[in-house]
């Protein structure tokens, strides 16, 4: 079941910064995935691999130079930076998939906050989260300093700077620095 719920917030994710289709036919489909169903798996996991094999081989090396771009392979990170801190945090004990869907939440945040993102959008991708079983807020054993400071030693922190991948819509996301 942890492994199942890793996948999914990965799928769901590919919907967000990429393809705004695939995340709403996630949307529709919801009940269908979580039961399961092969036919409908089949095409989620083929879906989901065919756009992250899109983003990869546009940029390949994850260039800097490529950063700022819609073509980058950094986009693949959104959810993550967040999320790697909440589990190393957590000592590894908070599951990867419930990791990324937590840092999507707190990343749209940031998004909302530089007015990158709609605010409905957002609610949409926690909407779609929840409907998928994921959790959407941060465990509140975990006070923002130490998120911060878990933030410092991430491996986006490039050059005293935070890259966050941001989606700008669904099916949209660019790489911001902070």
């Amino acid at each position: 079941e942890p492994d199942f719920k890793i996948g999914l917030a990965e799928v769901i994710k590919h919907g967000i910064i990429a393809v705004k289709n695939f995340f709403n036919f996630l949307k529709k489909n919801a009940d269908k995935i979580l039961k399961r169903e092969k036919i409908l798996l089949k095409q989620v996991v083929e879906k989901s691999a065919n756009i992250k094999l899109r983003i990869v081989r546009r940029d390949e090396k994850e260039s800097l130079s490529k950063a700022k771009s819609s073509m980058s392979r950094m986009l693949l990170n959104y959810g993550h930076t967040v999320g790697h801190a909440l589990e190393q945090l957590s000592d590894y004990t908070l599951p990867h998939g419930e990791a990324v869907a937590i840092g999507m939440v707190a990343e749209n945040r940031v998004a909302v906050g530089r007015k990158i993102l709609k605010q409905q959008d957002a609610q949409m991708i926690i909407e779609v989260l929840k409907m998928f079983g994921l959790p959407t807020k941060i465990p509140s054993k975990y006070a923002p300093a130490q998120i911060k400071k878990a933030l410092g030693m991430d491996k986006k922190h490039i050059g005293g700077k935070l890259h966050f991948a941001l989606p700008t819509k669904i099916g949209q996301a660019k790489v911001v620095t902070l």
